[in-house]
């Protein structure tokens, strides 16, 4: 009766909590990974792997921060794709551009999805510290 639950008009602004990202004007499905690929290979080193990324990602910097489109994660889907690496790989070691001098952060989220170099060795510490936990607590029941 006090209006609180009525629109307010048929033009209210709505939020979205899952917001879509437009379309990337680049399509990176068809772009050269060599300079990637040729340089970065397994175990990944990100002495070599980094600078890698920067000489192919800073050609396309502009539209890889533009955070409004999806042209982060259409990159890394691609360069994932044909390089065959883990995922999170380049998000977790190269999360900075270097382009001439000037940092900016790559914005994608795929630091929070990918697994990754860093993301596989903190798995691999929790397992070990959860197997501990599981060991000792049995052996705590066997003597007690």
């Amino acid at each position: 009766s006090d209006g609180v639950l009525q629109v307010m008009g048929t033009s209210m602004n709505r939020r979205s909590l899952l917001q879509a990202k437009g379309a990337c004007p680049v399509s990176f499905e068809n772009q050269n990974y060599t300079t990637i690929t040729s340089k970065c290979k397994s175990p990944w080193p990100a002495d070599l792997c980094c600078p890698a990324l920067n000489e192919f990602a800073c050609n396309f910097s502009q539209y890889i921060n533009d955070e409004s489109t999806n042209c982060a994660d259409s990159m890394f889907i691609y360069l994932n794709a044909h390089g065959n690496y883990p995922a999170g790989l380049f998000s977790n070691e190269c999360a900075v551009l270097d382009c001439n001098g000037s940092n900016s952060t790559i914005g994608t989220n795929q630091t929070a999805n990918g697994s990754g170099a860093r993301g596989a060795k903190d798995i691999s510490e929790m397992y070990s510290l959860v197997t501990t936990l599981i060991v000792s607590g049995l052996a705590v029941l066997l003597f007690y």
